[in-house]
């Protein structure tokens, strides 16, 4: 199995994921910036982590032309902090550098794992205002 690029613009952002459910043979896309945020509405179902961070990273297809739209990040950080570095997170303060689409779908991966705390640091109060989940979602994920 060989990933192909492919550009797509994102005025033709719909038409690319209605074409994809032809594809019989496709295991799923892999969705990259600028797109993480525009292809939400356009799956058939979120899983709950694409849901709470309002993003997709990964679209699978579902059976009978259903599609799924997932969010992989918080999964890949735990697993690189647990098998790279032997790091489990229950119980500990965690920095968060930045408050973009990452830094949200890491904090929702900390909260679920227990994180303690989280400490955001960012360069504006606008963005992190704007962009970053609630205290309500982080204690609703698990975090204390």
């Amino acid at each position: 199995m060989q990933p192909l690029p492919r550009a797509v613009t994102p005025d033709r952002l719909p038409e690319a994921v209605q074409g994809l459910r032809a594809m019989e043979s496709l295991l799923g896309i892999i969705v990259t910036i600028p797109h993480m945020e525009a292809i939400v509405p356009l799956p058939d179902c979120l899983t709950s982590e694409a849901e709470a961070v309002g993003a997709i990273n990964t679209l699978l297809p579902s059976g009978s032309e259903l599609q799924t739209g997932d969010n992989t990040d918080s999964a890949g950080f735990l697993a690189a902090l647990r098998d790279d570095f032997g790091s489990e997170v229950r119980g500990l303060t965690a920095v968060i550098l930045g408050a973009d689409g990452a830094a949200r779908t890491v904090a929702m991966g900390l909260a679920r794992a227990g994180a303690r705390r989280m400490v955001l640091l960012n360069r504006s109060l606008d963005r992190g205002g704007r962009d970053w989940l609630t205290w309500w979602q982080l204690t609703s994920l698990g975090a204390r």
